[in-house]
């Protein structure tokens, strides 16, 4: 235990040395999915719920995970989230963030979120969640969950929590 301890601190460490470099920034292309109907495009409500369970000493959030809000896709692999609430083991906060997508033929999709507002890291630290997902219900519906997380350009092997969710089209 004292060597993850110490592994982890040493990665906190590298956090705060990155936090003095350019975001992360990632683009994604996404498939025009004009006039399939089955696309990301348009608004969406979504809601997210699991567990967050964070080594220390960022663990002061660790427990149940909630957040809903709604999002506006663009149809060209751009979206945005004109609102959320989330709750982190009653932790309430209110955001808004943009991110990316790319949708595949057969209905799954890949989002990711750069810098998404999370209140154990540090304003500054550079991250990017990603998340996979999968159209359903003739497209009115996703199922998605959390199948990545990258902190100060470095992928995280094992995120440590489990968030899943839902959208449905607005």
């Amino acid at each position: 235990m004292k060597k993850k301890t110490q592994m982890f601190l040493r990665a906190v460490c590298l956090l705060a040395a990155l936090t003095s470099l350019e975001g992360v920034s990632s683009r994604a292309l996404a498939d025009d999915d004009s006039g399939s109907g089955s696309g990301l495009q348009g608004s969406w409500a979504f809601q997210f719920t699991g567990t967050v369970n964070l080594p220390p000493p960022i663990n002061l959030f660790n427990g149940p995970f909630y957040r809903n809000g709604r999002f506006v896709a663009d149809n060209h692999g751009a979206f945005h989230v004109t609102t959320a609430v989330s709750n982190y083991n009653g932790t309430v906060g209110h955001e808004t963030f943009s991110g990316t997508y790319t949708v595949s033929q057969d209905g799954t999709f890949t989002i990711m979120i750069p810098n998404l507002p999370i209140p154990f890291l540090p304003p500054g630290v550079p991250n990017v969640f990603t998340f996979e997902g999968v159209l359903a219900g003739g497209g009115k519906i996703a199922k998605v969950a959390l199948a990545g997380v990258s902190i100060g350009g470095v992928p995280q092997p094992n995120i440590g929590s489990v968030v899943a969710g839902e959208f449905i089209k607005q």
